[in-house]
């Protein structure tokens, strides 16, 4: 039976309710499970939410004899410990005083129960390991409400982006690449997926021994929907409405909302009566944190001027609109809807939403949009590298290197292959367990995690064992006949002390062999496999670096002579020679390689980030202390520093492919191709200058000889 087109106009809001708790008493139209987007009540200094508030009224219209209800509350932030059950408490204890059918609060088995799932709908896997973890507590899904949404104030990139053309628009005249703003990703294209991957829960919610009432999925839209005027909306116009150019935060939430509802009628098109699709518009509500986004003086404003307007709405009437959508009796819904249609609810009353709501054909030209970006949609250093990436990240057991390793794990494909390296065998065992839990059971995500994540253990101060494993791994890589995508170099060691030896014998400092020597050594021994188009990354100081710097000692690179050595000089050298040996590279007097094209080379500067190594470090302990303390203060986490380095590094490698075929000037041809070389800060691209050829010899030719004489050290 389809839905029914529905009003209240006959019933006043107590009507309303009333009717609806007489409707919730019966067994027959009670859901059992209900997942709720947003409407978190905790780590905020007011509950003033419309899903805080939809909940409340479930606890308001219990009867003792109705079934059990369980709500899923779906938030970025996790509640304290123990607060659902507080709440559950105080909610029953408040309803008893007042009303003999209710809840027993002493009783042990409630009528309704609260459960907390993590759910950031600006992160793909954060939306697939949610619904994983719904499908793996319940088999049925009663109603779906999705009242999650932002009303960004400024217009902020989501990170993530829609390929070329891969089904859905066909059209010439679309983006070969779309970036999702926050406000895209969140209300429309996030919410839509985390619908399609519970879809399996709701059909099944359809047949149910003893029940007639249909599963259902409550969109919380808004009236602003309507105030678009005459602007195109279509899947081809997204990408000049949602562009920085002319970008408006509340012309964007109207088109979101719009989008959205589209969207809903779409779906119910498409499930005909298995599945009724409300939308409801809960009213101008100013106070609630629909706004987090806004600035401080415009949350003030919207709280405590536009808050106390009549034709404002409080979220107490915005949540009861939603419970009215969820739980109201379709029987008792008459008026505009036509066959097969959505119901659109405006103060409880069903009316026509604007006019593109109801083009079936532009409906289904964005669902077909949505679906197309639900089946596409990856993070943009996905897009950069083959289907099936390899990445090696040198320095991978801790800190800076850890983070990069699970961020990548989460942004590349299931077919990637992800090697890391270092000496702690026990902290890899550890991250590979956190890769594999955080990204396996994800629906939607290929066959589960990345197709191989393995560790191997290399002491990245002697020559020799990075040799050894680099045989090892081209091998591996020449047997699969794969290349080396993105290979990253973060191994390093902080120490107070004078100049140490890398090993019993070996002739050059420990610092410098980790921080310059060894990481060279692994581009010389697998720069062969950077083919077709790769990212190799140095993590040092890109920012500081200066190849022209006077502190260095030409005559002494290796700082062995007497009064040279020191934390700053060792610093410098590093640095500085890592520019000039990057420049190298790049040059066509040693090419990477005669088949690649595309090669990005970086050295980054990380910031100050609060890594493990500061508790490591050989100093005095008050000098530990003090980096402590500072760390705490003024340092980014390594799981931040990661974010910002993949994003310059897509900058970085967008631009080498933007100009493969023009000689820029950081950057020389190489063949067909450009092998380019960029020092990074962070986010941010910083230009310098090149230096003369004569010097990059030098640098080379003494990085060979030390490392050459350290090799046949150990032999």
């Amino acid at each position: 039976m389809a839905l029914v087109p529905c009003t209240f106009a006959r019933l006043t809001p107590s009507q309303a309710l009333s009717f609806a708790k007489r409707s919730m008493s019966t067994s027959k139209c009670t859901p059992r499970v209900v997942l709720l987007t947003g409407g978190s009540w905790w780590g905020s200094s007011s509950p003033e939410n419309v899903g805080h508030h939809f909940i409340q009224q479930v606890f308001r219209n219990i009867h003792s004899e109705d079934r059990p209800l369980k709500i899923y509350i779906c938030t970025r932030a996790a509640p304290p410990e123990g607060e659902l059950t507080r709440f559950v408490k105080r909610q029953n204890s408040s309803q008893s005083q007042g009303n003999l059918d209710a809840l027993d609060p002493h009783s042990t088995s409630l009528d309704v129960s609260l459960h907390h799932l993590p759910l950031n709908l600006l992160n793909p896997n954060s939306i697939r390991n949610c619904a994983s973890e719904f499908l793996s507590q319940e088999s049925r899904l009663d109603v779906l409400v999705l009242n999650a949404a932002i009303a960004p104030n400024k217009r902020e990139s989501s990170g993530l982006i829609i390929p070329q053309r891969r089904g859905g628009e066909s059209d010439e005249s679309s983006p070969e690449e779309l970036e999702l703003e926050t406000g895209m990703m969140t209300n429309v294209v996030g919410s839509a997926m985390l619908t399609k991957l519970l879809e399996p829960a709701l059909l099944k919610a359809e047949i149910s021994e003893n029940e007639v009432e249909k599963p259902r999925i409550v969109l919380v839209s808004s009236e602003l929907h309507r105030r678009l005027g005459d602007l195109e909306i279509t899947p081809q116009s997204v990408q000049k409405l949602t562009s920085p150019v002319g970008w408006k935060g509340m012309q964007t939430y109207k088109l979101t909302k719009l989008i959205q509802t589209i969207w809903l009628y779409a779906m119910q098109r498409e499930y005909k009566d298995r599945i009724d699709c409300v939308a409801v518009s809960p009213g101008f509500i100013p106070s609630t944190s629909l706004s987090r986004a806004s600035s401080f003086s415009a949350r003030l404003f919207m709280s405590y001027v536009l808050h106390f307007m009549p034709f404002a709405s409080t979220p107490e009437e915005g949540g009861r609109k939603v419970y009215q959508g969820a739980f109201g009796d379709p029987s008792e819904w008459k008026g505009t809807s036509r066959h097969n249609g959505a119901v659109y609810l405006k103060n409880g009353e069903a009316v026509e939403p604007d006019h593109r709501v109801l083009d079936e054909a532009l409906g289904s030209r964005w669902k077909a949009w949505i679906d197309n970006a639900i089946a596409t949609i990856t993070a943009p250093i996905a897009a950069l590298v083959s289907p099936a990436p390899n990445v090696l990240i040198v320095g991978g057991t801790a800190g800076i290197g850890a983070a990069l390793a699970q961020k990548l794990a989460h942004e590349l494909p299931p077919s990637a292959h992800i090697t890391f390296v270092g000496r702690n065998s026990s902290a890899a065992a550890t991250i590979i367990a956190s890769i594999r839990q955080q990204t396996s059971g994800a629906s939607g995500r290929g066959t589960g995690p990345v197709a191989g994540i393995e560790f191997a253990q290399v002491d990245c101060g002697r020559m020799s064992d990075v040799k050894r494993f680099c045989e090892q791994y081209s091998g591996k890589l020449k047997a699969s006949g794969r290349h080396l995508d993105i290979l990253i170099l973060t191994a390093g060691k902080l120490s107070m002390k004078g100049r140490t030896l890398a090993a019993p014998g070996s002739k050059i400092d420990a610092k410098m062999a980790m921080h310059f020597y060894s990481r060279m050594l692994f581009i010389r021994q697998l720069k062969t496999f950077f083919v077709p188009q790769s990212i190799v990354m140095s993590v040092l100081d890109g920012k500081h670096s200066d190849a022209h710097s006077k502190r260095i000692y030409w005559d002494d690179l290796g700082l062995a002579k007497p009064g040279h050595y020191g934390l700053r000089s060792a610093a410098t050298h590093c640095q500085s020679m890592t520019d000039i040996m990057m420049q190298g590279f790049a040059s066509a007097r040693d090419p990477i390689s005669d088949d690649a094209h595309a090669v990005s080379l970086i050295h980054a500067y990380p910031g100050f980030v609060a890594t493990g190594v500061l508790r490591r470090m050989d100093g005095p302990l008050l000098v530990r202390l003090a980096l402590a303390g500072l760390s705490k203060l003024f340092a980014s986490s390594p799981e931040t520093c990661a974010e910002r380095l993949i994003e310059g590094m897509v900058q970085c490698h967008r631009s080498t492919l933007t100009n493969v075929h023009t000689e820029g000037n950081t950057g020389e041809t190489t063949g067909a191709g450009l092998i380019q070389w960029y020092n990074l800060d962070q986010t941010k691209i910083i230009p310098k200058q090149s230096v003369e050829q004569k010097l990059i010899e030098q640098v080379q030719a003494h990085t060979w000889q030390v490392v050459d004489a350290e090799l046949e050290m150990s032999l």
